[in-house]
């Protein structure tokens, strides 16, 4: 069994049980994939700007995200920010 595989298509729309976001540390949104997921999301981005003011975010560290259902998904995902600098 491998373990990775290449998906087409859009990854919000994604069958995946867990999204991964990008992020930066310091509350910047420096690409698009972010601000998709912080336009699909806003409660998350309200508690991402949150975590970056309080310097809660090291290159690294996981935040597990999963708010109430209307922010998550229908099917209930789990979104992930990393953090990457």
């Amino acid at each position: 069994m491998d373990l990775l595989s290449y998906q087409k298509g859009d990854i919000l729309f994604s069958n995946c049980q867990t999204l991964v976001n990008p992020v930066s540390c310091d509350g910047t949104i420096d690409n698009y994939l972010s601000k998709r997921f912080f336009m699909r999301y806003p409660a998350m981005y309200t508690k991402y700007l949150l975590f970056c003011k309080e310097k809660l975010f090291t290159p690294g560290k996981l935040w597990v995200y999963q708010g109430k259902n209307y922010y998550i998904t229908k099917d209930g995902k789990t979104t992930h920010a990393v953090p990457r600098r």
